[in-house]
């Protein structure tokens, strides 16, 4: 395998790691679609049962309507008949025979507008799939469907609630470590040592710590494992780069060390510890693992993929822009 096929291999496996971070955003944009799709598949099937309800309206008011212009028509030919019969018939019986032939006339009308509309509503339902012949069944199934769509549009919202309160919680982890950064810079730049800025999971909250105690002692541990003397170069080299990322970055130089720690005992020699650290802090920093998980994956990596140390500096490059 070339090391161009092992390092896009392991960008990948990178990429792998990270994506919970960057996917919150993903999830939640796709969740917003999904609820705009089911709000819009719930409306159409409310719809649907709305001209239900319309059609039994317009079936009752047309049987209503029926009924009265059959009696409007009895009684018409009724006063017909007997306006016939009558020799002299009154101007009164006119007018009432009149008002009843037009009483008849007026609800015939209805009663046409009423079979035009029940058959064009007919029509509307038969093309979304409900036959007014079977209208009970059908609108069984269709109340189905809403209560499951109901639920679904339900389950939806609650799983973006969850992730919008994970959203909020890295939004609050940028904010503290875009303040840390800016906290640890002002903290050393006027002189004041001690302060460590940790984020998320890992190095949560800001801590005052004992001046050089715990950072000394840490050092004494990586002097040991790393076999080498205490004013050696190495050690030197390792002390200043701690420091260093203690002024520059959001963590402590304590972090570093313990960073340095981890890797050391991971099997990194000084050249491997110095080019991992700041990585494993980045990871740290850009994600729910701890430096322990993140310094096993990078030394993992570097070892299974026999990569140089220049490649895992490169690593960190990309955690960074991610």
């Amino acid at each position: 395998m070339s090391n161009n096929v092992k390092l896009q291999v392991l960008l990948r496996a990178v990429d792998q790691a990270s994506r919970p971070f960057k996917s919150i955003r993903t999830a939640s944009k796709s969740l917003s679609g999904d609820i705009r799709e089911t709000q819009k598949s719930l409306r159409e099937l409310n719809g649907h049962a709305s001209r239900i309800e319309g059609f039994r309206k317009t079936s009752a008011q047309l049987a209503v309507t029926g009924h009265a212009l059959e009696k409007a028509r009895q009684e018409a030919e009724a006063l017909a008949t007997q306006f016939k019969n009558t020799e002299r018939p009154t101007r009164a019986q006119a007018k009432v025979l009149e008002s009843a032939k037009r009483a008849a006339e007026d609800l015939q009308a209805k009663y046409n507008r009423l079979t035009d509309s029940l058959k064009r509503q007919q029509r509307e339902l038969a093309a979304v799939g409900i036959n007014t012949r079977n209208l009970a069944h059908d609108e069984q199934g269709l109340k189905n469907r809403i209560s499951e769509t109901t639920a679904q549009l339900n389950r939806q919202r609650d799983a973006l609630a969850r992730v919008s309160a994970q959203q909020a919680k890295l939004n609050a982890v940028k904010q503290r470590y875009q303040a840390g950064k800016e906290l640890a810079g002002n903290m050393a730049s006027v002189g004041a040592a001690g302060v460590g800025i940790a984020a998320a999971g890992t190095m949560a909250g800001v801590k005052l710590l004992m001046p050089g105690y715990e950072f000394a002692q840490k050092n004494s541990e990586l002097q040991a494992v790393l076999g080498v003397a205490k004013d050696s170069a190495e050690m030197t080299a390792l002390r200043k780069q701690a420091r260093q990322l203690g002024d520059n970055t959001a963590a402590s130089a304590d972090d570093a060390a313990g960073a340095q720690i981890i890797i050391a005992k991971a099997g990194g020699d000084v050249d491997a510890i110095q080019a991992a650290t700041p990585v494993t802090l980045n990871m740290a920093l850009a994600n729910r693992r701890t430096m322990e998980e993140n310094a096993a994956l990078l030394m993992g990596m570097k070892s299974a993929f026999q990569l140089s140390n220049d490649k895992v500096a490169h690593i960190g490059d990309v955690l960074s822009m991610t």
